[in-house]
């Protein structure tokens, strides 16, 4: 097909088109996967606000905290051992390797997350101005859908 025809003109502005297509469902892609983000962050900011001001107004609280964290672990490492057994069918998961999936959720679980509050937890004034700044930034910067 020689340039300058019109099947080649034809052939390039369809091809134009559709990649003009292409690159706005792209765009609109990135937007709604940045609106999910902003959507979850404030989500969880706005969790860890009200556990910090829990934690601040009850002392108990974080007790109860730890002692739910304890109880999740527990419901892990049980659910873990549940599972070990459907991994190893037909030639799964070797053994070792599902031991240590249970084992390093339980540790999870259990004692980073719980120790990673209770460190939050130390200046609970500074952490909680710190998760209202980052609130106040996440609804200043609206997305458009």
């Amino acid at each position: 097909m020689s340039p300058l025809t019109s099947e080649w003109f034809a052939d390039k502005i369809l091809g134009a088109l559709v990649l003009a297509a292409i690159a706005w469902g792209f765009n609109r892609l990135k937007l709604w996967i940045a609106g999910l983000n902003k959507r979850w962050s404030l989500s969880v900011n706005r969790s860890e606000l009200d556990r910090m001001l829990a934690f601040q107004a009850d002392a108990g609280a974080v007790s109860r905290f730890m002692l739910q964290r304890v109880l999740l672990g527990m419901v892990l490492l049980g659910a873990g051992s549940m599972l070990i057994p459907v991994a190893l069918m037909d030639g799964g998961l070797s053994i070792a390797t599902s031991i240590w999936a249970v084992i390093g959720t339980f540790i999870y679980g259990v004692s980073i997350h719980a120790l990673a509050t209770a460190y939050r937890g130390r200046d609970p004034e500074k952490y909680i101005q710190s998760l209202k700044d980052r609130i106040a930034i996440l609804e200043a910067h609206p997305l458009q859908n």
